[in-house]
């Protein structure tokens, strides 16, 4: 006989409507484990130097230079430390409060797949340093994690209708300065990608870099960028040449743009306010790691963070509901049937629940 027989399911705890109860159902959470599955592999460790010497118990031989073994406790669960680096940088908080406030959260153990709430620190606050946002060897996710992460959240947008594929295609650019120069495709105010560019290059040279980043990240879509929307900081020949594919707008060319051009051109100030809630909300304000490649991992972080939240928000606007709860109703409307209870009433209390939502983002600019 186990504890947990004795225990409340986290199920039966919570509002199933609540946004991260919803999600935790919707996130694309097997892609975003055997994305970050190759990161978490154990890695061949060669041994150091070896040499044989004597001492009191006779011949034995020393190892120097060696680095840890793969032998120890189990790593923590993947899912775990995923939810633990999306809610860090959904809700700003340090490694410390994180912990803390992950053990008083019935939502935030559910959303983490915990099937009964445990009252204890799920890890040791510096585990969760090490798992995705460290510059350092000891570092498990790493730049590549971190954006198959950013790719799942797309995704999950897509899936749950809450942005379109065609949306996609369009994205709007800017630059911030942290300490480096930080790119932000937004389309639909979703985070599409982010991304650093050491020595505070010209906005015009990070362009074709930039679309490339955003490209792979919805390769699993066969969908990509064609209009791009920026300021005039991106003009110029070499900016063309360079991205020849791509619709350039901005305002040099307003004369010879169409209507259309024109109102998606005075929506490019909408990822002026993206921006500004990075920097306040998801701790996009100061990046405390060290080097370029700390940059990297920062703003990947706060890339997740922010999606995450717009996701939460996305849940609300559209009145989404979790899959388990609609298995429930669903269930419930099979047993109505099959006491012969009128059909009107059975689909009526179904289709509130049903899964294809017919709601869709209003378009940008309304």
């Amino acid at each position: 006989m186990t504890d947990d027989f004795f225990r409340s399911g986290l199920d039966q705890m919570i509002d199933h409507s609540h946004p991260l109860a919803v999600l935790a159902s919707r996130l694309a959470w097997e892609k975003m484990e055997s994305g970050v599955a190759p990161q978490l592999a154990h890695k061949v460790r060669p041994l150091g130097t070896s040499e044989e010497a004597l001492d009191l118990a006779g011949a034995v031989v020393r190892v120097s230079g060696g680095t840890a073994s793969n032998a120890g406790r189990p790593r923590l669960d993947t899912r775990l430390m995923i939810a633990l680096t999306l809610h860090k940088y959904s809700f700003d908080l340090s490694d410390e409060e994180l912990v803390q406030r992950f053990a008083e959260n019935v939502y935030w153990q559910y959303f983490a797949g915990f099937e009964c709430i445990d009252p204890r620190s799920p890890c040791d606050a510096t585990q969760i340093g090490h798992f995705g946002k460290t510059p350092s060897p000891r570092c498990m996710l790493g730049e590549a994690g971190l954006e198959e992460l950013l790719s799942a959240t797309i995704h999950t947008a897509i899936d749950v209708s809450a942005v379109k594929k065609s949306e996609l295609q369009r994205v709007i650019m800017d630059t911030t300065v942290q300490e480096k120069a930080v790119a932000h495709p937004v389309d639909s105010r979703l985070l599409v990608d982010a991304r650093t560019f050491p020595g505070n290059p010209y906005d015009g040279h990070i362009l074709a870099a930039q679309m490339e980043q955003s490209t792979i990240l919805l390769q699993d879509r066969d969908v990509s960028p064609r209009q791009v929307v920026v300021d005039q900081g991106f003009c110029g020949k070499d900016v063309d040449q360079a991205s020849p594919e791509l619709e350039i707008i901005h305002r040099g060319r307003i004369k010879s743009m169409t209507k259309t051009q024109r109102r998606w051109l005075q929506r490019r100030q909408a990822v002026e306010p993206a921006i500004g809630h990075l920097k306040l909300d998801n701790r996009m304000q100061r990046c405390w790691l060290q080097g370029q490649t700390g940059d990297a991992l920062h703003t990947l972080c706060c890339a997740l963070g922010y999606n995450l939240r717009w996701l939460m928000r996305a849940v609300v606007r559209l009145g989404l509901k979790g899959l388990l709860l609609c298995l429930f109703a669903l269930a419930y409307g099979a047993r109505l049937a099959f006491t012969r209870v009128p059909a009107v009433s059975i689909s009526g209390y179904v289709s509130a629940l049903d899964l294809d939502v017919t709601p869709r983002l209003a378009p940008a600019g309304r």
